[in-house]
């Protein structure tokens, strides 16, 4: 049903541009004034502002180009968005204007000697439209990411000394994915060093959280003073492949779903192995940040494809998308526009990407992945996924399950003492894809990540 209100929802953009500006010179004839078409040209041009700062943010963080194309689909996806917000307003304005009695002309504008009720009722008119308007702005931001041209940051095989391979794999659901393969390195000649039986015949999928991509995981953009997560899994004998998830890096699709969707690029990554890297991948083992959590536990709970997911790690979860948009906007927002803002931005959110984000619980997931085992790697409260939330998942699983608590200190505390600024920071960071991984590339996670896929077994059913 939602997937049927997000097709009717494009059509809606798509359809209110030039309906609006049809309206506007309708009645700027009507009422023999420039103003209705003064307005149009006004949004429009509001419209080409707003939409090229989000593209060059967009491009600017993620590393990539803008193409013709995508300019003008997202300027006329925000054109669009500011007419939505145009037909509320008249239609606020009209509703205000009439329960106070307020005699307007043609174009609804108040006649000469209205009372002081008029000022009134604009007045409240005005706070109505900006309660919607945050909310509105705040799920289109989240929701919606922009298709661009992904300039890879470094070659996996000169950095990682491993064989590598850039492929395209269809998502369950049909959407294109983009991912690298990367095989495990050369066993160890040491007599000292024996190979595991693991070795070269497992994959482990990455799947990056919001705003990730591929790289962050792999390593191509840790830097020098950092070790990707791929580069300890080839070191010890798992093969990787790493995806983007939909509307990340190189992969399809506009619109994000904070897991639920992405499950289907996770269920695809899984069947591509199954079909292309058979011997290369007796057990698959998923690694998922944050959002790529969530479709990771989605997804190894699905029939199918999800049912050869041998096992799960999970840095960052959150429990419950509702109670994490609403632990955000407490951060950053007063009450009760925090309370007005959460409750309203997942409803708008859901009728956009298609999915019932409102009652997505991936903490709802971790108790049908039994028997395969589970591991909840925790961070330092430094990304959008408060503590509260990422212990929500663990309690649930039955087992085989354990869970790892990083190491921290006071200089890590105190840079995590945060303000506003810090917050807000934090989000235009995330929202924009400036991300190094997180968790996944902390040395502590990585080997805690390596000793629980050498002993992950299931329990044996009785």
């Amino acid at each position: 049903m939602l997937e049927t209100f997000s097709r009717i929802v494009t059509v809606i953009y798509l359809a209110l541009p030039p309906l609006t500006l049809w309206m506007a010179a309708r009645r700027a004839k009507q009422a023999r004034r420039a103003a209705p078409m003064l307005g149009f040209v006004m949004m429009a041009v509001a419209g080409i502002a707003v939409g090229s700062l989000v593209l060059i943010l967009n491009a600017v963080a993620c590393a990539g180009r803008v193409t013709w194309t995508e300019f003008v689909q997202t300027v006329y996806l925000t054109v669009g968005a500011l007419c939505v917000l145009r037909w509320v307003d008249r239609g606020l304005l009209r509703l205000a204007f009439r329960l106070a009695r307020v005699r307007t002309d043609m174009v609804r504008f108040p006649l000469r000697g209205t009372p002081p009720r008029a000022v009134i009722a604009l007045f409240c008119q005005r706070l109505v439209l900006l309660a919607l308007a945050a909310p509105y702005a705040l799920a289109l931001l989240c929701t919606y990411r922009p298709q661009l041209r992904t300039i890879e940051q470094g070659d996996p095989a000169s950095r990682l000394g491993a064989t590598f391979e850039a492929v395209q794999l269809a998502a369950s659901d049909g959407v294109r994915i983009s991912a690298w393969w990367i095989d495990a390195s050369e066993p160890p000649m040491s007599a000292d060093e024996a190979p595991q039986p693991h070795w070269g015949r497992d994959a482990v999928v990455l799947v990056p959280g919001w705003g990730g991509r591929k790289e962050h995981l792999v390593g191509t953009s840790a830097g020098p003073a950092g070790r990707g997560l791929a580069g300890v899994l080839i070191a010890g004998g798992w093969n990787v492949l790493a995806i983007d998830p939909r509307a990340h890096g190189g992969s399809s699709g506009r619109l994000c779903s904070f897991g639920d969707h992405e499950r289907h690029d996770v269920l695809g990554a899984v069947r591509w192995l199954k079909a292309n890297r058979p011997q290369a991948s007796h057990r698959v083992f998923v690694l998922g940040m944050n959002t790529g959590a969530a479709a990771a536990l989605a997804a190894a709970t699905e029939g199918g494809d999800g049912q050869a997911i041998d096992g799960v790690v999970l840095c960052e979860p959150f429990a419950d998308l509702d109670s994490l948009v609403q632990s955000n906007c407490d951060r950053v927002l007063p009450q009760p526009v925090s309370a007005l803002v959460a409750n309203l931005s997942l409803p708008i959110a859901s009728l956009h990407s298609g999915a019932d984000l409102t009652h997505f619980r991936p903490a709802d997931y971790s108790a049908r992945l039994w028997p395969r085992p589970l591991l909840v790697v925790y961070g330092r409260d430094e990304s959008l996924v408060p503590l509260a939330q990422q212990m929500g998942v663990y309690p649930a699983a039955l087992g085989p399950k354990a869970q790892y608590w990083p190491t921290d200190n006071y200089t890590q505390r105190r840079s995590r003492d945060g303000n506003l600024s810090c917050e807000l920071t934090k989000l235009l960071r995330q929202i924009t894809g400036v991300e190094e991984g997180g968790m996944a590339n902390d040395p502590g996670a990585q080997q805690r990540t390596i000793r629980f896929l050498q002993q992950a077994q299931p329990i044996p059913a009785l």
